[in-house]
């Protein structure tokens, strides 16, 4: 009987300490379908009420995201392709390859193709394939022309506000808010010559970045040289970028979305210089051949992305992970059915 009993209280152990050693194992991040029922391309992701996720896609239907099911937003853009959305299409302009959706009062004469929407207190700014485009005092204007105009921000910088537009191309150009219907100012100097500025994020001290095909740049105030952030990124496209705040050893995570797949850096910001505290490293990859990062949206703790379809970033645990579990189940349970049998026979 003894020797019974002491099988099953080793192997009871065993699988004690298999299941701990399995549930402490921390899951590694993928990039996890949202199982989207689409199939055509996501060309905007933002964020909707009540904590929902709204994606649309190439085929002009906008799709919402709440409780993990996916439903058909409540919008017709007219068959037109929804280029932009920046919140709830009731209450913000939706950018299409032909103009606005929602206009504002003041129609758009020219319905140019919109790749970006910059809303402010007293108007609107569109980054247009033809330029920038200016809704102020009841009428637009178009203080840039003949450029791929792709993405805007705005950043604060010494009490002053400052618009920038990142073009295909022509590098970027910037200008303080109250001068925007007068000649926005090149502002790329140290940028590669022939470069396309693909995304924007802001520093928390109101430093401008800016990803491009040929790597990741910063800038410590507008008009001031670019200077390439050295993260080992000079050999990818940055899609797309997204900075959360500063933690409680202030570093400020950036995340990328590249051709690849996610990537992040913890920037380090000081009053004289910005870097990264460790090279950019891989999150979680895509599959080869697929469409890459465009955009990154934060949900909760977690992200976003859209990439073709929408992914949400997850710990998943690996095969090895499950094995262990079923390993350490498996002890147990053999493990209790000696100690049963073993008391069963002293009790006859």
């Amino acid at each position: 009987m003894r020797s019974q009993r002491l099988p099953a209280a080793i192997l009871t152990a065993l699988g004690l300490l298999v299941l701990t050693a399995a549930f402490l194992t921390p899951g590694q991040p993928r990039l996890v379908p949202t199982g989207l029922p689409s199939e055509d391309p996501v060309t905007a992701l933002a964020a909707g009420d009540g904590g929902s996720l709204l994606a649309a896609t190439q085929a002009g239907e906008v799709w919402r995201h709440r409780d993990g099911l996916w439903s058909r937003a409540g919008i017709d853009p007219q068959e037109r392709v929804v280029t932009v959305l920046i919140g709830e299409p009731r209450d913000h302009p939706v950018g299409t390859s032909s103009g606005l959706w929602w206009q504002t009062g003041v129609p758009l004469v020219a319905k140019p193709r919109v790749l970006d929407i910059l809303e402010l207190d007293d108007g609107l700014v569109l980054a247009t394939a033809d330029g920038v485009q200016i809704l102020a005092d009841g009428r637009w204007h178009q203080p840039i022309t003949g450029l791929f105009a792709y993405r805007l921000e705005a950043q604060m910088q010494d009490g002053q506000q400052y618009l920038n537009v990142a073009t295909i191309g022509d590098g970027v150009y910037s200008v303080r808010a109250e001068q925007r219907l007068e000649a926005w100012q090149p502002n790329s100097r140290g940028l590669p010559e022939g470069v396309k500025v693909l995304s924007f994020a802001v520093t928390a001290g109101g430093r401008l970045l800016a990803g491009t095909d040929q790597g990741l740049f910063w800038q410590d105030a507008p008009s001031q040289p670019w200077q390439h952030l050295a993260a080992g990124l000079a050999d990818r496209r940055i899609l797309a970028l997204d900075l959360a705040p500063a933690d409680e050893v202030d570093s400020q995570r950036l995340w990328i979305g590249s051709d690849d797949g996610l990537l992040a850096i913890d920037l380090a910001e000081y009053p004289d210089k910005l870097e990264a505290r460790a090279p950019a490293r891989t999150v979680a990859r895509l599959d080869e051949g697929g469409i890459g990062i465009g955009g990154i949206l934060p949900r909760g703790e977690g992200l976003a992305v859209s990439a073709g379809t929408v992914y949400e970033l997850r710990d998943v645990h690996s095969g090895a992970w499950l094995l262990m579990t079923l390993g350490g189940l498996g002890l147990l349970v053999v493990g209790g059915w000696l100690g049963l049998r073993s008391t069963s026979r002293a009790a006859s």
